[in-house]
C-alpha cells in the first residue's frame, strides 16, 4: 500500500474523529518521509523493548512503598489519581480485573504515588502505564512497580515481556535487562482549515 492510499484509508476510517499515526521508524521510513512532507508533526517517540530472559528474584519494594494490585473500586480510583488519562484504556474496574489484565498501585503513607499496568496476550505480556508522581520520583518506585508487573507476568506463564520506554524510563529498563527492538513514532495530522 502506498502512503497516499494509507492516509486516504485512515481518513475514511476515522471520518471526523481525531487520530494519529504510529509507525515503526526503522521499517516505515517512506511513510514517515511522506507524513513530514504533508505537514504531519511528531508528537511522541518511544523505544520498544523486550525482555525474554528469566526474571531475577523480585526484591522488596523501597522502604515506605506498599505495592498492591487493583481489586476494588477504591484502588481503581487510586490508580486513576496517578494516571487520569488511563481511563481511556481501562475504563472500569471490570476492565482492570479482566483475567488478562493487572493494575498495580504504589502507596506511600496510604497515598497513591505510582502505577503500572500489565496486559497478557497469551505468552507475551506488555507493561504500560508505569508512572510516578513527580514529587516521588528518583526513589525506585517506578522500578518497584515494573518489577511487580514482571513478577505477575511470569506467574501467569508469559515467556516475554514488552514495553515502550520514554527517555526518562529507558535507562531504568536497560538496567533491568530489557533490550531495544525498534522505535515507534506517533505523528499527528496537520490542522484542518
Amino acid at each position: 500500500m502506498q502512503a497516499d492510499e494509507f492516509l486516504r484509508a485512515a481518513r475514511e476510517f476515522f471520518r471526523n474523529q481525531q487520530y494519529a499515526v504510529v509507525i515503526e521508524s526503522e521499517t516505515a521510513w517512506i511513510l514517515e518521509e511522506h507524513l513530514v512532507a504533508e505537514g504531519w508533526t511528531l508528537d511522541e517517540e518511544e523505544i520498544a523493548m523486550i525482555l525474554t530472559a528469566a526474571s531475577p528474584e523480585i526484591p522488596s519494594p523501597p522502604d515506605g512503598l506498599a505495592v498492591l494490585q487493583v481489586t476494588s473500586d477504591e484502588s481503581y480510583e487510586d490508580y486513576m489519581t496517578v494516571v487520569p488519562g488511563n481511563r481511556e484504556w481501562v475504563p472500569t474496574l471490570d476492565a482492570a480485573t479482566d483475567p488478562g489484565v493487572a493494575l498495580f498501585v504504589g502507596y506511600v503513607e496510604g497515598q497513591p504515588v505510582a502505577t503500572a499496568r500489565l496486559v497478557c496476550y497469551g505468552s507475551v505480556a506488555e507493561i504500560t502505564g508505569v508512572q510516578t508522581l513527580e514529587s516521588h520520583r528518583r526513589r525506585g518506585f517506578g522500578r518497584a512497580l515494573t518489577l511487580a508487573a514482571m513478577s505477575e507476568a511470569r506467574r501467569r506463564g508469559c515467556a516475554a515481556i514488552t514495553l515502550t520506554a520514554t527517555e526518562m524510563g529507558y535507562p531504568l529498563y536497560l538496567s533491568m535487562g530489557f533490550e531495544e527492538v525498534c522505535s515507534y513514532r506517533t505523528y499527528e495530522p496537520p490542522p484542518t482549515g
